[in-house]
């Protein structure tokens, strides 16, 4: 599938979660998770309903914005 880009563009905002839930786990993974939230172009995100994209074992949470586990990617080149 092509892209149309004579759409406008949403925004890609990263948030960064720390999980009470997940401190101490027994496989040491950091408790502090980086969260991908998508807003369409011409909104703020309020009143927005919201659509939670799980991913599997062994991906990321932003792994649906192009990052990618074990490897080279954009998102994990930038500064946050």
């Amino acid at each position: 599938m092509r892209k149309d880009y004579t759409q406008p563009e949403g925004t890609v905002h990263t948030l960064w979660i720390d999980s009470e839930c997940l401190k101490g786990n027994l496989l040491g993974d950091p408790s502090r998770r980086r969260v991908d939230v998508y807003v369409p172009a011409g909104h703020d995100g309020s009143g927005l309903p919201l659509l939670v994209d799980l991913v599997g074992y062994t991906a990321g949470g932003p792994a649906h914005t192009n990052w990618k586990n074990y490897g080279e990617n954009v998102p994990s080149a930038s500064t946050d």
